[in-house]
């Protein structure tokens, strides 16, 4: 009975997928259309729903694929292109040069390993990526955590992960851009069908989907994770003691001042 309970199991669970997109609904080999009156009788129990803290999932990219492209996706959809949003501080230090005010776990430079978090949620990092979802007018603590980094919080500067803050350097200018980013990808044939992507591979790499440089590919650090696309200013530049930046901290009731006693900004 083992199998069988297991098979019903996995069905019961699944039975939510079907409203992920409607082509799965006469997938060939699926044929869900055929199921409804089981998947309604599981329903009446609430063992498994399509609810979720991201249902859909955010940083989906649209391209106007030619005909025929959902043939080689997946459930009669064409292949999903990423662009995740992702907030990049940028500092002037000493040099009139801007630096990316790095963190620890959010995506950043392209060459970094992304770190695994799960199921930890940092929180800054975590509140970065909603805030790129949106602009700073709804998201007026980044204007107070950017103001922070400007006179040197040590609290704040202790949530990022920049060896220049570490070490007591305090940039004379802040301004934040917002960036798309996606994984680069290995030599294969189906991720060169993709509209815009990176291929990362070696030089012995070929155009072999089953050849043994794909697999060298496979087992190796590659020179960069990701590959991203500068989509526009999220902010302006601004100095410290800039008398805009505080109106707009003072309309929504931040404290000016750093208070050390406090870890989070």
């Amino acid at each position: 009975l083992r199998a069988p309970a297991c098979a019903l199991y996995i069905f019961v669970m699944a039975a939510p997928m079907k409203s992920l997109t409607p082509h799965l609904q006469n997938h060939w080999m699926l044929n869900i259309s055929k199921l409804d009156p089981l998947v309604r009788v599981s329903q009446t129990y609430h063992v498994a729903n399509g609810y979720g803290l991201f249902r859909r999932m955010t940083g989906v990219a649209q391209h106007n694929y030619r005909a025929g492209a959902e043939q080689w996706g997946t459930s009669g959809l064409p292949p999903s292109i990423v662009a995740r949003p992702e907030i990049i501080l940028e500092g002037i230090f000493d040099d009139n040069q801007w630096y990316e005010i790095e963190f620890r776990w959010k995506p950043g430079a392209n060459n970094v390993l992304p770190h695994q978090v799960a199921p930890h949620q940092p929180r800054l990092d975590w509140q970065m990526w909603f805030a790129a979802l949106g602009n700073y007018q709804h998201n007026p603590w980044l204007i107070n955590l950017m103001d922070k980094i400007l006179e040197g919080c040590g609290p704040v500067m202790n949530l990022l992960g920049d060896s220049r803050l570490a070490a007591g350097h305090v940039p004379s200018k802040v301004r934040a851009r917002l960036y798309h980013y996606d994984f680069t990808r290995l030599n294969t044939t189906w991720a060169r069908r993709i509209p815009n992507t990176s291929i990362e591979a070696s030089k012995e790499s070929s155009d072999d989907d089953t050849g043994t440089s794909l697999w060298a590919d496979f087992f190796r650090f590659p020179d960069n994770y990701w590959t991203r696309t500068y989509m526009r200013e999220y902010t302006m530049a601004i100095e410290g003691n800039n008398t805009s930046v505080t109106a707009f901290l003072d309309h929504y009731r931040y404290q000016r001042r750093c208070d050390r006693t406090k870890r989070w900004v």
